[in-house]
Protein backbone atom coordinates (compact mmCIF):
# COMPACT_ATOMS: atom_id res chain seq x y z
CA UNK A 1 0.00 0.00 0.00
CA UNK A 2 1.27 3.47 -0.93
CA UNK A 3 1.58 5.68 2.14
CA UNK A 4 -0.46 8.88 2.18
CA UNK A 5 0.81 12.29 3.27
CA UNK A 6 -0.86 11.80 6.66
CA UNK A 7 0.83 8.42 7.18
CA UNK A 8 4.20 9.82 6.10
CA UNK A 9 3.86 12.71 8.57
CA UNK A 10 3.10 10.24 11.37
CA UNK A 11 6.24 8.23 10.54
CA UNK A 12 8.34 11.41 10.41
CA UNK A 13 6.95 12.73 13.71
CA UNK A 14 7.71 9.37 15.40
CA UNK A 15 11.24 9.44 13.97
CA UNK A 16 10.73 6.19 12.04
CA UNK A 17 11.18 7.93 8.67
CA UNK A 18 13.88 10.59 8.37
CA UNK A 19 14.01 13.20 5.61
CA UNK A 20 16.56 16.01 6.17
CA UNK A 21 15.94 18.75 5.32
CA UNK A 22 12.17 18.27 5.48
CA UNK A 23 9.49 20.76 4.52
CA UNK A 24 5.81 19.97 4.54
CA UNK A 25 5.36 22.03 1.36
CA UNK A 26 7.17 19.28 -0.61
CA UNK A 27 4.86 16.58 0.71
CA UNK A 28 2.25 15.63 -1.88
CA UNK A 29 -0.75 13.38 -1.29
CA UNK A 30 1.31 10.23 -2.10
CA UNK A 31 4.93 11.36 -2.54
CA UNK A 32 7.72 13.63 -1.34
CA UNK A 33 9.50 15.94 -3.78
CA UNK A 34 13.30 15.78 -3.60
CA UNK A 35 15.81 18.35 -4.83
CA UNK A 36 19.17 18.37 -6.57
CA UNK A 37 22.37 18.87 -4.56
CA UNK A 38 25.57 20.45 -5.87
CA UNK A 39 27.46 17.15 -6.31
CA UNK A 40 27.82 15.48 -9.71
CA UNK A 41 29.90 12.86 -11.47
CA UNK A 42 30.57 13.32 -15.16
CA UNK A 43 32.07 10.54 -17.26
CA UNK A 44 35.22 11.42 -19.20
CA UNK A 45 33.97 10.57 -22.70
CA UNK A 46 37.31 11.50 -24.31
CA UNK A 47 39.43 9.08 -22.24
CA UNK A 48 36.80 6.36 -21.85
CA UNK A 49 36.24 4.80 -25.29
CA UNK A 50 34.32 1.88 -23.76
CA UNK A 51 33.00 0.93 -20.33
CA UNK A 52 34.05 -2.63 -19.59
CA UNK A 53 31.86 -3.90 -16.73
CA UNK A 54 34.63 -6.35 -15.83
CA UNK A 55 37.16 -3.52 -15.36
CA UNK A 56 35.25 -0.78 -13.52
CA UNK A 57 38.42 0.38 -11.77
CA UNK A 58 39.50 1.81 -15.15
CA UNK A 59 36.55 4.25 -15.37
CA UNK A 60 37.56 7.84 -16.06
CA UNK A 61 35.31 10.48 -14.52
CA UNK A 62 35.28 13.86 -12.85
CA UNK A 63 33.63 14.63 -9.51
CA UNK A 64 32.11 18.12 -9.75
CA UNK A 65 30.79 20.44 -7.02
CA UNK A 66 28.80 23.24 -8.63
CA UNK A 67 25.58 25.18 -8.17
CA UNK A 68 24.70 24.35 -11.79
CA UNK A 69 25.66 21.86 -14.46
CA UNK A 70 24.97 21.69 -18.18
CA UNK A 71 23.88 18.26 -19.40
CA UNK A 72 24.79 18.04 -23.06
CA UNK A 73 22.47 16.37 -25.59
CA UNK A 74 22.50 12.57 -25.27
CA UNK A 75 24.87 12.76 -22.29
CA UNK A 76 24.63 11.21 -18.86
CA UNK A 77 25.59 12.56 -15.41
CA UNK A 78 25.17 11.31 -11.89
CA UNK A 79 23.74 13.66 -9.28
CA UNK A 80 22.32 13.22 -5.82
CA UNK A 81 19.49 14.53 -3.75
CA UNK A 82 19.81 17.38 -1.31
CA UNK A 83 17.71 15.30 1.10
CA UNK A 84 19.16 12.61 3.36
CA UNK A 85 16.59 9.80 3.73
CA UNK A 86 16.42 6.98 6.29
CA UNK A 87 13.75 4.32 5.80
CA UNK A 88 12.36 2.09 8.54
CA UNK A 89 12.54 -1.67 7.99
CA UNK A 90 8.88 -1.85 6.92
CA UNK A 91 8.93 0.86 4.20
CA UNK A 92 10.27 0.74 0.64
CA UNK A 93 10.82 3.84 -1.46
CA UNK A 94 10.47 4.26 -5.22
CA UNK A 95 12.00 7.20 -7.07
CA UNK A 96 10.20 8.71 -10.03
CA UNK A 97 11.29 11.53 -12.30
CA UNK A 98 9.16 14.63 -12.62
CA UNK A 99 6.80 14.94 -15.58
CA UNK A 100 7.77 18.60 -16.06
CA UNK A 101 11.43 17.61 -16.62
CA UNK A 102 10.54 14.58 -18.76
CA UNK A 103 8.63 16.90 -21.09
CA UNK A 104 11.92 18.74 -21.67
CA UNK A 105 13.69 15.49 -22.56
CA UNK A 106 15.36 14.98 -19.19
CA UNK A 107 15.19 11.48 -17.73
CA UNK A 108 15.83 11.24 -14.00
CA UNK A 109 16.13 7.76 -12.58
CA UNK A 110 17.55 6.27 -9.41
CA UNK A 111 17.51 2.53 -9.96
CA UNK A 112 13.94 3.12 -8.72
CA UNK A 113 14.06 1.01 -5.55
CA UNK A 114 15.17 2.23 -2.12
CA UNK A 115 15.40 -0.84 0.12
CA UNK A 116 13.82 -1.04 3.58
CA UNK A 117 16.30 0.11 6.23
CA UNK A 118 18.32 2.18 3.72
CA UNK A 119 19.84 5.48 4.69
CA UNK A 120 21.70 8.12 2.72
CA UNK A 121 21.41 10.49 -0.18
CA UNK A 122 19.70 9.15 -3.29
CA UNK A 123 22.02 8.96 -6.29
CA UNK A 124 20.26 10.03 -9.47
CA UNK A 125 21.05 8.89 -12.99
CA UNK A 126 20.29 11.86 -15.24
CA UNK A 127 20.13 11.65 -19.05
CA UNK A 128 19.40 14.36 -21.61
CA UNK A 129 17.32 12.86 -24.45
CA UNK A 130 16.96 16.27 -26.08
CA UNK A 131 19.05 17.70 -28.93
CA UNK A 132 19.94 20.84 -26.94
CA UNK A 133 21.81 21.23 -23.64
CA UNK A 134 19.81 21.41 -20.40
CA UNK A 135 21.03 23.45 -17.41
CA UNK A 136 20.34 21.93 -13.98
CA UNK A 137 20.59 24.02 -10.83
CA UNK A 138 21.24 23.16 -7.21
CA UNK A 139 18.06 22.95 -5.10
CA UNK A 140 15.74 22.51 -8.11
CA UNK A 141 12.96 19.94 -7.79
CA UNK A 142 14.40 16.86 -9.51
CA UNK A 143 12.29 13.79 -8.59
CA UNK A 144 9.74 12.42 -6.17
CA UNK A 145 9.81 9.49 -3.79
CA UNK A 146 6.78 7.27 -3.27
CA UNK A 147 6.79 5.27 -0.03
CA UNK A 148 5.20 1.83 0.23
CA UNK A 149 4.40 -0.04 3.42
CA UNK A 150 5.78 -3.60 3.53
CA UNK A 151 3.33 -5.89 5.29
CA UNK A 152 4.46 -8.95 7.24
CA UNK A 153 8.17 -8.56 6.59
CA UNK A 154 9.93 -11.88 6.95
CA UNK A 155 12.75 -10.22 8.83
CA UNK A 156 13.61 -6.93 10.43
CA UNK A 157 16.04 -5.30 8.02
CA UNK A 158 17.17 -2.72 10.56
CA UNK A 159 19.86 -0.53 9.05
CA UNK A 160 21.15 -2.22 5.91
CA UNK A 161 24.78 -2.53 4.99
CA UNK A 162 26.40 -2.53 1.57
CA UNK A 163 28.22 -0.40 -0.93
CA UNK A 164 25.31 1.97 -1.62
CA UNK A 165 23.90 2.25 1.89
CA UNK A 166 24.71 5.23 4.08
CA UNK A 167 25.91 7.15 1.01
CA UNK A 168 27.38 10.49 1.94
CA UNK A 169 28.60 11.14 -1.61
CA UNK A 170 27.97 9.66 -5.04
CA UNK A 171 29.39 6.15 -5.21
CA UNK A 172 30.31 4.48 -8.49
CA UNK A 173 30.08 0.70 -8.85
CA UNK A 174 33.26 -1.19 -8.05
CA UNK A 175 32.09 -4.49 -9.44
CA UNK A 176 29.14 -5.96 -11.33
CA UNK A 177 28.17 -9.41 -10.04
CA UNK A 178 28.15 -12.29 -12.51
CA UNK A 179 26.15 -15.50 -12.25
CA UNK A 180 28.17 -18.22 -10.52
Amino acid sequence: MILSDRELLELIEKGDLVIKPFSRKYLDDVSYEVHLSNEFIVMDYINTPVIDVGKLDELKYERVKSSEIVVQPHHFVLGRTLEWIELPSNVTGFVSGKSSLARLGLQVHAAALIHPGSRGYIVLEIFNHNNVPIVLREKMAIAQVVFIKNYSPEKDYGRRKGMYFNQKEITLPRKIPFYE
